[in-house]
C-alpha cells in the first residue's frame, strides 16, 4: 500500500462549526525505540506534574464551557457527554494520574490532557482515506474492545472509513471504535488534534504537533508529515517525508533531573543571602532533602525595559536550585502589563502596547538568561506568559 493517506472533511461541517480546525498528524513506518520506557515515564510525571498545579476545575473552564456548545450543536447535550481531552481531565482531578495503555496512546493523551485539546489515535494501516463527515446508515461500529457491531443511524457526525463502511469515531471526540484502535507497533497511525470550537490558530496546532512529535521521537523512530484542514481546505493528502531522527526530543517532558539532597548543598543554599523563608526554613530544608524535583518560580511584569537590582537575589538562589536539579519557572506578566505601572500613586496607569510589552518580556529574558539557563541539555528552565491563561479575558479589550 502507497504510505500517502488523505484526510477529508466534508464542508457541510463548517455550517455548523465555521471556525473549526483540524490539525493531522502522520506517522509512519514506526519502531520503538531501545530504553524507552524511561522517557514514557518521565513524560507521565512531568505532565502529571504539570496539571497538579493547575487551579480550576476542569469544568469550570472556557474550554469546558465551549466543547458543550459543540455537543449542544451535535444535539447531545447531556452533561455526561465530554470530549476525550476533558474525560482525562476529569479522571486526573479524581485519581492524579492519566490511563496507561499503550505507550502511543499515552504520550497523546498526556499532550492532549496539558493542552486542552481533543487528540486522537487511529491505526491507518490499512486505511487510505478518513473522512470528517455524516453517517449514511450503512456503516457499522464496534465499541472499543468488543466483537458485537452495531450499525450507526443516519446522520451522525463522525470519522468514517468510507471505502470500508466504517465508523472510527462517533459524535466526532466522544467514542472511539474497535476498528482502528492503536495496539503492538502500527505500521500507519493519524492523529488528530481536533478544534471545532474555533479556538486554535493554524501554527497553535502546528506548535502542539510539533511538542507531540519532540515527545513521541524519544519513544519511537518514524517518519511523519502535518496539515491542518478547515474550510478553506478541506482536503489534505498526507506524505511521511519528515524522520524523527530529526527532531530534537523534548527535554522538558522526556527527561527527569536527578535532585541533589547533599547536606553540603542545602546549606550552601541557606548560607547566603536569604533572611526569612515562608512558613519556615525547616520545611524547605525537608522538602529540598526529601529527593523530591521541587518546583519554583520568580515572576515580573514586563512594564519597563529591564529588570532591576532587586530581581537579583531571587535570581541567584534560583539559579542554585537549577543547578540541584529543581525545576525553575520564570513567569513573565505580559498580560498584567498592559494594565500599567502602578508605582506612582498619583497618576493613572499608563497602558503599554502590545509591542512594548513583547519588546520589555523579550529584554527580560536576555538578562535573566545571564543567570539562568533556558537551555540546558538535562534541566532547562521555563518561561512563561500568563497572557497564556488570561487572554480569554476582556477587560482589556
Amino acid at each position: 500500500m502507497d504510505s500517502s493517506r488523505r484526510f477529508i472533511t466534508e464542508p457541510e461541517l463548517y455550517e455548523l462549526f465555521p471556525d473549526a480546525r483540524i490539525g493531522i498528524l502522520y506517522l509512519h513506518g514506526l519502531k520503538q525505540r531501545e530504553g524507552a520506557e524511561k522517557p514514557a515515564a518521565n513524560l507521565r510525571e512531568n505532565v502529571s506534574e504539570r496539571l497538579s498545579a493547575r487551579s480550576i476545575p476542569y469544568n469550570r473552564t472556557e474550554n469546558h464551557a465551549a466543547w458543550s456548545a459543540v455537543f449542544s450543536a451535535l444535539g447531545i447535550g447531556d452533561k455526561q457527554t465530554l470530549a476525550s481531552h476533558l474525560a482525562l481531565l476529569k479522571r486526573f482531578q479524581s485519581s492524579s494520574q492519566l490511563p496507561q495503555i499503550h505507550p502511543l496512546v499515552d504520550a497523546y493523551n498526556h499532550i492532549s490532557a496539558l493542552r486542552e485539546l481533543p487528540v486522537g489515535g487511529h491505526d491507518v494501516s490499512g486505511i487510505t482515506e478518513v473522512t470528517v463527515g455524516k453517517t449514511t446508515g450503512e456503516e457499522t461500529f464496534r465499541t472499543m474492545n468488543s466483537d458485537t457491531e452495531e450499525t450507526v443511524e443516519t446522520g451522525e457526525w463522525a470519522y468514517l472509513d468510507r471505502t470500508g463502511k466504517r465508523v472510527l469515531t462517533r459524535n466526532l471526540v466522544w467514542r472511539q471504535s474497535e476498528y482502528s484502535k492503536i495496539s503492538g507497533t502500527p505500521e500507519a497511525v493519524m492523529l488528530p488534534l481536533d478544534d471545532f470550537t474555533g479556538s486554535f490558530s493554524d501554527s497553535e496546532l502546528a506548535g502542539i504537533a510539533e511538542e507531540l512529535v519532540s515527545v513521541l521521537a524519544g519513544i519511537y523512530d518514524f517518519t511523519w508529515d502535518f496539515g491542518v484542514v478547515s474550510r478553506y481546505n478541506n482536503v489534505k493528502t498526507l506524505n511521511p517525508g519528515n524522520s524523527s531522527n530529526s527532531i530534537k526530543t523534548s527535554i522538558l517532558l522526556l527527561t527527569r533531573p536527578e535532585t541533589d539532597t547533599t547536606p553540603e548543598s542545602i546549606d550552601r543554599f541557606f548560607d547566603h543571602k536569604i533572611d526569612q523563608v515562608y512558613p519556615s526554613a525547616d520545611a524547605l530544608r525537608k522538602a529540598l532533602a526529601s529527593g523530591r524535583r521541587l518546583s519554583f518560580y520568580i515572576g515580573a511584569d514586563a512594564t519597563g525595559p529591564r529588570l532591576h537590582l532587586g530581581h537579583l537575589i531571587p535570581v541567584l538562589k534560583l539559579r542554585q536550585l537549577q543547578q540541584m536539579g529543581h525545576r525553575l519557572i520564570f513567569l513573565i506578566g505580559d498580560f498584567t502589563a498592559r494594565i500599567g505601572d502602578p508605582t506612582d500613586k498619583t497618576a493613572a496607569r499608563v497602558m503599554l502596547s502590545q509591542d512594548d510589552v513583547e519588546r520589555n518580556a523579550e529584554r527580560f529574558r536576555n538578562q535573566i538568561a545571564r543567570y539562568i539557563d533556558f537551555d540546558d541539555d538535562q534541566n532547562p528552565a521555563e518561561l512563561v506568559f500568563n497572557s497564556d491563561w488570561n487572554k480569554a479575558l476582556t477587560m482589556l479589550m
